[in-house]
């Protein structure tokens, strides 16, 4: 299959998709707490992925699997919507930009483009997400240790779920 063809498709709906993350993630950064908007978020970066992948564009399509694994924490509210994983995000989709900019120049060598260290900043803040989560869960064993309440099986699983949600 002749790839050549797709070439402009591929870009025009890479860039369609590079603006509804910026003007989503200007969104987010205005309003942390209104997650709804993390679903389109989460769509654009994951068609990008997936175009790209398409097209043969790896050094593309591992960048924003990384930054999809920061926005499905995201959206499991794992995460929480922080300046730093914001601007994380930000930095993401300007790479992006360099990117596709760089395939639209002709200059099929993207992997001119450093994307190693911004993946090693996404991939810390998901380990901060583990690190976080194995924390409330030894809070949470912490608590029912301490409390003098006899909970029965039910109900320790209805607080084991909250917990997890």
């Amino acid at each position: 299959m002749d790839m050549n063809q797709y070439m402009e498709m591929f870009l025009e709906e890479s860039r369609e998709h590079l603006q509804t993350l910026n003007r989503c993630l200007l969104n987010l950064e205005n309003d942390p707490s209104d997650l709804t908007i993390l679903d389109e978020i989460f769509r654009s970066a994951h068609t990008i992925k997936g175009m790209s992948a398409t097209m043969g564009f790896t050094a593309i399509a591992e960048l924003t699997h990384e930054m999809e694994n920061i926005l499905d924490l995201l959206r499991k509210a794992e995460l929480r919507a922080t300046h730093e994983i914001i601007d994380i995000l930000f930095k993401g989709v300007d790479t992006l930009e360099q990117l596709i900019d760089n395939i639209s120049n002709n200059n099929s060598d993207i992997s001119s483009v450093d994307i190693k260290s911004l993946i090693s900043q996404i991939k810390s803040l998901a380990q901060k997400s583990d690190i976080s989560i194995t924390n409330k869960e030894e809070n949470y064993h912490e608590l029912l240790s301490a409390t003098s309440l006899q909970l029965n099986d039910t109900e320790t699983k209805v607080i084991q779920a909250a917990n997890n949600q």
